[in-house]
């Protein structure tokens, strides 16, 4: 397993066909504030939706300092052909020591319905199951999200359980399900790995 201070030393950037995973920069604040200003993208999310552009330049911010404190990396998803960044995801709650980590992920809807999603979280994993030396990932989503249980399905993804009100957003609490995927069956399924 890479160090703590190795696999924080400079953010790592992947690349698949059509994407660059990269740094958040302080220009992609106006495309950040378009994507979470959209009710579809944040109907399920706990962000937004943004009114403001400084709420996308905090989140810009935020992203820098949790990669500094070693808490989070978020990537942002850009199109290679203009570098656009169209969306982010990310792995959190991992430590050096505790194979375990969780996915996270929103896509602007222009660009939804394409495979981008599956394409930026196959390198995602890729990155996780390999660098990071995860032996689990899992993501939370709310239960009527249906493309992202399909999207997390194909990628080899069980459902495990329902977490009653573990969510809290906008005043309410929320259902989660929880689902995982063992490195195990990474290795058995995995899709095309992305440098």
């Amino acid at each position: 397993m890479e160090s703590l201070e190795t696999l924080y030393a400079r953010f790592p950037e992947l690349s698949t066909p059509r994407l660059r995973l990269r740094e958040t920069r302080p220009e992609d604040a106006p495309a950040i504030l378009d994507i979470l200003s959209r009710p579809e993208v944040v109907r399920f999310y706990d962000v937004g939706p943004l009114t403001r552009l400084e709420e996308a330049q905090e989140i810009v911010a935020r992203r820098a300092r949790d990669f500094a404190r070693h808490q989070r990396i978020r990537w942002t998803i850009a199109r290679r052909e203009d570098d656009l960044a169209i969306g982010s995801c990310g792995v959190s709650k991992w430590t050096p020591g505790d194979p375990q980590a969780e996915v996270g992920y929103e896509l602007s809807p222009d660009h939804q319905g394409q495979g981008l999603m599956r394409e930026a979280l196959t390198a995602v994993l890729a990155f996780g199951f390999g660098a990071m030396r995860l032996s689990r990932v899992e993501a939370l989503v709310v239960p009527e999200n249906a493309p992202s249980r399909r999207l997390l399905a194909r990628l080899g993804f069980q459902e495990k359980e329902l977490l009653r009100g573990r969510g809290f957003w906008r005043g309410a609490s929320h259902d989660l399900l929880l689902l995982s995927l063992v490195a195990e069956a990474w290795n058995d399924a995995a899709g095309t790995p992305y440098e």
